[in-house]
């Protein structure tokens, strides 16, 4: 009787395990669906904008092997100015990075925005675009401007965050 007891009682315990982990498994699975897409996929989307000049700028346009921040901002986003503001103060200690800049206001809302700033005397550090579509703010879940994702040189999330950020802090994780 006493062996009957501990079979059951084993066999319950065994259950109740078997359930509780299938749960939790269950659970995470529904959680990876939550998180954006730029945590399941760590590394620089496939994208296309448009630049000033009406042309398109893609993830191919990227420069190889060159730590890159993709800046996403408003041209109506005080703390989006701030930034812009910082990088452009200390725009020689990005040489060796790339920042691609994208608003999704119209071009001539995103070209009065880099005139502002004189972003356009800085080619070979920062490129301007528009992505009217908003598919990038839909990739990366953006709630708040700016939104600031680092890949390193081989093109791997480093770092991610919204709202303002020290420029040390950019520069830190934009090292090669």
């Amino acid at each position: 009787m006493q062996s009957f007891r501990l079979t059951a009682s084993m066999t319950c315990l065994l259950t109740v395990a078997t359930w509780l982990i299938s749960g939790t498994a269950a659970c995470a699975q529904d959680n990876a669906g939550d998180q954006p897409l730029f945590l399941r996929y760590p590394t620089i989307p496939h994208f296309t904008v448009i630049t000033a000049d009406g042309k398109s700028f893609t993830e191919k346009d990227l420069k190889k092997n060159t730590p890159t921040l993709i800046f996403l901002f408003s041209v109506d986003c005080e703390h989006c100015h701030h930034e812009t503001e910082d990088i452009v103060q200390h725009i020689h200690q990005f040489k060796g990075t790339q920042i691609l800049m994208v608003t999704h206001f119209p071009v001539n809302d995103m070209t009065q925005y880099a005139h502002d700033y004189h972003l356009d005397q800085y080619p070979r550090i920062i490129t301007v675009a528009t992505d009217e579509k908003r598919w990038l703010l839909s990739f990366y879940r953006l709630h708040f401007f700016p939104g600031l994702y680092i890949y390193n040189a081989n093109n791997q999330l480093v770092y991610h965050a919204e709202g303002t950020r020290p420029v040390d802090t950019l520069l830190h994780y934009l090292k090669p």
